[in-house]
């Protein structure tokens, strides 16, 4: 049995008297008792690739790149890394006291230094410009710009001018001391000078007006600033703000050395002082509205510069502690000490008011809105309500009774009334002791549904429940024998039906759908679908679905009779879910293992999803309203371990800006290809040649929000034409590419779904081979098809002079051999006839056979003819089978056949014989017909002059020389008398096989002057 306490009712006075004590009790005893809020910030360092800690100086150019002006030089940050310039990369001093964007030139920015002068940065390099001789001239503190592009440097010795590129001092009065600050507004030149006057300069005719309101000589005031309306403001040492187009001080407030000023997106100043930095909104009312330091999350208060960049976020440089990021004033975190995270989404509950309390260690801490919309914090020590021991669970219901969970197995039940000059009433009206047993074992939470009955989850023993409204003992109600998953419940929820949900540490999710009776206990494990059978948290939707968060299985939502389970491969940020919560115009929220996430609309289909806060785990969440400036604005709430982060739901509205993404680089065959920088597009085709066809991409998308979240889309046009997806920031190769036209093209997507207004390009083409180029395939067809006319040619030539031999063997044999063996038979006939004449007329008259020996100079001369014609005919057989042996191509071969027959016929007619041919021509190939035709020449040449010349010496001799043979023969015989063209038929036939040849010949000749034959011969050689 376990001993409830008994519940006492309070009279009206004592209602009163126990509100006064309350309020006596919190704003006597607990005045300060207070925890800081810290904001969001970021904080960047040399250990994050920043130049120096010290900064000086922030902007942002109109690529989107921040400059961050250091004691070392200047850093640029893309969003994921820094680049650093320093004097050896062109700057003309490392000590930068100022930068600003050119208004007309995207990417350039202008940056005065101390002692250099100043450099304008352009296209990835430098140009320095000195002010004057001395060193004060290029102590340069501010740079401002007018619309048309001349840009005012305000040093130490003066003010000075730049228009295109020449230097020069501005006159009258502000061409000497020295000025530390100065702006551009329309005509008007704005500067404070070393005197602590506040001047206007008129740029169209020079007069100089005397704005008042002096400023302490050398003071470090602020930069001076146009807001949105075009008012041109400036604080002072005092703190007073002051609209220099009215003359009008609208802001009087106690800060100490203003730094800057400076107007964010949503309208509101902020001012950085060495004590912190100071946020004014507007409309404009006395004091300042928040003032952040070191106690609100700022690494030190010294702060030397700020810039507002166009996705919202505020950075600030510090004296000594490196680059800050106020990533969201409006995401705020309490630190609070925890003493043991609760389970059911129990940590932390809201009231009526909007207000939210929290169970920490030593008390409730209440989180409320002022008067002005700034939160504040305040802790309720449990000693003043009575309580003895640490909360573990609490929860307010719709008429604002607070019910509380303790460790020692004690169940309150606390009234929340109007609060009296921004304090609250808490009043004990119930106290229940849960027993011994209880208090031993420990309680897991508490859950008190909407007929006011308690369900109170008891570590290994179950589920005790009774009526908040009732003063009577019950013992343990429910356990795992009764049909709960099992006896350590995790998390308890009652349904808009009646229905009783109970989560178990390990054993799945039980629905009580009336009394527990078997029959009403059914349970779900993951045999019926559930991703995981450890429940940490259960919600029910608009629709009547129920949501069940698990440890390690994600998200289960109940539909009809199935799950639908939602896990990290949906977008949930981690499978441990240990709170859930829905609100009305908005979606689900969820507190995970990894932090707050929000499933925008709260559809199952097409998930979208928004990240709050860091990746801690969020035991508990909700949505509270509070007012600010008269407008209610809605803000969720998580508790983790370290305290409470809240993020306001409601944002003032303004504009995102989609990431702009740059093409930075482009390696070509590894070698690094120039490239303006930042590329994004435009511009001439590259042309690349043919082995230039490995190609790397290197890009960078510009987001100075959730910077680590931003991914790439991109493709190359030309290969591809559907978008890849890049989860980070690399480098992207292509390789192998076939000559051809191509475009790569590449998308930065933030973290907000926001894609770039327009890809980043870069085209390029790869000229093909010189052998893929149409001319010189044009070139190679025509080769070809020459190659094949000359080769059908050629082999058509060649059967031309196959046909010739075979022609001209014919003619031989026809003529030659044919005739001679004619001849031959012939005589054979009348031989034969001769001899069987004989033998009829054996008896005849010796007269009669003299007469016919005479006529045929006997039998034995035709015999004598047979052999010589024989012999003639086997010697022009022999000379046929010569002229066609494909081994007797060159002269050499005619000239040894030539030999062979010459000089055995010479010697035997006792003529001398020479042949004269050049040593280079012997290796000279010759065609058969030439060949045969030549031989023929030289033995009918040779045989007219042994035969009838009486010659002693014959001189055969062989010249080459332009492309003709030139064939000699000489005898130094009688010689003869050319009365006609040619005389008898050996002349004529060596005449008509030279010319057949196509050459020529000629004969010479003259009684008593021997005789000289010259055949001329063309080659195709």
């Amino acid at each position: 049995m376990f001993a409830l306490g008994r519940r006492r009712t309070f009279t009206r006075i004592e209602k009163l008297y126990l509100g006064a004590v309350t309020i006596a009790s919190l704003a006597i005893l607990f005045p300060n008792i207070c925890i800081s809020q810290t904001y969001s910030f970021k904080t960047y360092t040399v250990r994050n690739g920043l130049l120096s800690d010290a900064v000086t100086s922030l902007c942002q150019d109109s690529n989107g790149y921040l400059w961050v002006g250091t004691s070392d030089g200047a850093s640029v940050y893309d969003g994921e890394t820094f680049r650093n310039y320093t004097v050896t990369d062109g700057l003309a001093s490392s000590l930068v006291n100022c930068i600003v964007r050119d208004v007309n030139h995207e990417g350039v920015v202008w940056i005065g230094t101390n002692g250099g002068g100043v450099s304008r940065f352009q296209g990835g390099s430098f140009s320095n410009f000195r002010m004057g001789a001395s060193d004060w001239s290029n102590r340069v503190n501010g740079i401002a710009q007018d619309a048309s592009g001349i840009v005012y440097c305000a040093s130490d010795d003066g003010i000075y001018r730049i228009f295109h590129g020449a230097v020069s001092p501005l006159g009258g009065r502000l061409a000497h001391g020295p000025f530390v600050r100065i702006l551009c507004a329309g005509d008007t030149l704005f500067t404070v000078d070393g005197d602590g006057r506040l001047l206007a300069f008129d740029l169209v005719n020079g007069s100089i007006t005397d704005l008042g309101g002096r400023i302490r000589p050398y003071t470090s005031v602020s930069q001076i600033c146009l807001d949105e309306e075009g008012h041109t403001c400036i604080v002072f040492p005092n703190g007073d703000l002051k609209n220099l187009t009215t003359g009008k001080v609208v802001r009087k407030a106690a800060i100490s050395y203003p730094r800057f000023v400076m107007e964010d997106r949503a309208g509101t100043f902020w001012i950085g002082t060495s004590q912190g930095v100071f946020a004014l909104d507007k409309p404009f009312r006395s004091g300042y509205s928040t003032k952040i330091t070191v106690a609100n999350g700022l690494p030190e208060d010294d702060i030397m510069a700020g810039v507002a960049d166009r996705e919202g976020d505020l950075w600030f440089g510090t004296a000594d502690k490196g680059l800050v990021k106020l990533e969201d004033r409006r995401a705020i975190e309490f630190p609070i000490s925890l003493s043991r995270f609760s389970v059911n989404n129990s940590q932390g509950a809201t009231d009526s008011h909007g207000n939210i309390w929290v169970a920490a260690d030593k008390g409730l801490v209440e989180i409320y809105a002022i008067a002005t919309g700034q939160l504040k914090e305040r802790l309720i020590p449990y000693s003043g309500l009575g309580i003895r021991s640490a909360c573990v669970s609490i929860q307010i219901n719709d008429q604002d009774e607070m019910w509380l969970a303790t460790s020692n197995a004690r169940v309150y039940g606390i009234r929340i009334t109007e609060e009296l000059r921004q304090v609250p009433i808490l009043r004990v009206v119930s106290r229940f002791y849960l027993g011994d047993n209880v208090a031993t074992k420990g309680l897991l939470c508490l859950y008190v549904d909407s007929t006011q009955r308690a369900w109170c989850s008891v570590d290994k023993l179950g589920i005790i429940e009774f009526n908040t409204r009732e003063a009577r003992q019950r013992s343990i109600a429910l356990t795992q024998a009764d049909g709960l998953p099992d006896n350590s419940i995790r998390a308890i929820f009652r349904d808009r039906d009646g229905n009783m949900w109970f989560g178990g540490y390990i054993g799945g999710v039980t629905e009580m759908s009336g009394p527990a009776v078997p029959g009403n206990m059914k349970l779900y494990t993951s045999r019926n679908g559930l991703p995981d059978n450890s429940i940490r948290s259960i919600m029910q939707d608009s629709s009547g679905n129920i949501w069940i968060g698990t440890r390690y299985g994600g998200i289960a939502v109940k539909n009809a009779d199935r799950f639908l389970s939602i896990s990290v491969r949906d977008g949930l940020a981690s499978e441990g879910v240990w709170a859930m919560i829905q609100a009305q115009g908005y979606g689900a929220f969820f507190g995970t293992q990894l932090g707050l996430q929000e499933l925008i609309g709260g559809e199952l289909r097409g998930l979208s999803w928004k990240r709050f806060g860091e990746a801690r785990p969020v035991y508990s969440c909700g949505i509270s309203r509070f007012s600010s400036g008269g407008k209610l604005s809605r803000v969720l709430w998580g508790v983790d371990q370290s305290g409470v982060f809240l993020r306001d739901l409601d944002p003032p509205a303004v504009r995102r800006v989609p990431p702009p993404v740059y093409i930075t680089g482009l390696l070509v065959n590894g070698s690094r290809y120039r490239l303006e920088s930042p590329f994004s597009g435009g511009g001439s085709q590259i042309q690349l040649a043919h082995w230039e066809n490995t190609l790397t991409f290197s890009f960078e998308g510009i987001s100075l929000r959730d910077e680590s979240n931003l991914k790439y889309l991109y493709r190359l046009r030309g290969v591809e034409n559907d978008w890849r997806t890049l989860e980070r920031r690399l480098p992207v190769t292509y390789a192998a590419l076939r000559p051809g036209r191509y475009m790569f093209e590449v998308i930065a997507v933030g973290a907000d779904g926001r894609k770039s207004e327009a890809a980043a390009n870069l085209s390029f083409d790869i000229t093909p081979p010189f052998w893929e180029m149409w001319w010189f395939i044009t070139l190679v067809g025509v080769a070809l098809a020459a190659i094949v006319y000359f080769a059908v040619r050629v082999r058509v030539r060649r059967l031309i002079e196959i046909e010739r031999v075979r022609a001209r063997i014919a003619t031989d044999l026809h003529d030659d051999i044919g005739a001679g063996l004619t001849r031959i038979a012939i005589l054979a006939e009348v031989a034969l006839r001769q001899a069987e004449g004989k033998k009829q007329s054996g008896t005849g008259s010796r007269g009669e056979s003299e007469e016919a020996e005479g006529e045929s100079f006997s039998a034995q001369g035709l015999v004598r003819k047979i052999g010589v014609n024989a012999r003639e005919l086997a010697d022009s057989m022999s000379d046929v089978v010569w002229s066609i042996d494909p081994r007797n191509v060159t002269v050499h071969d005619l000239i040894t056949r030539f030999r062979s027959f010459a000089y055995e016929t010479c010697e035997a007619a006792g003529i001398r014989l020479e042949v004269d041919i050049d040593d280079d021509i012997e290796t000279l190939r010759l065609e058969p017909g030439v060949m045969r035709t030549l031989l023929l020449i030289a033995k009918e040449a040779l045989n007219n002059s042994v035969k009838h010349s009486s010659c002693a010496r014959i001189i055969v001799g062989m010249k080459f020389s332009s492309r003709l043979l030139f064939f000699n023969f000489e005898d130094d015989g009688r010689g003869f008398v050319i009365y006609q063209e040619f005389s008898g038929h050996g002349l004529a036939n060596m005449r008509q096989r030279a010319v057949k040849l196509g050459g020529d010949f000629k004969l010479k000749s003259a009684a008593g002057g021997g005789t000289a034959i010259q055949v001329t011969v063309p080659l195709n050689v």
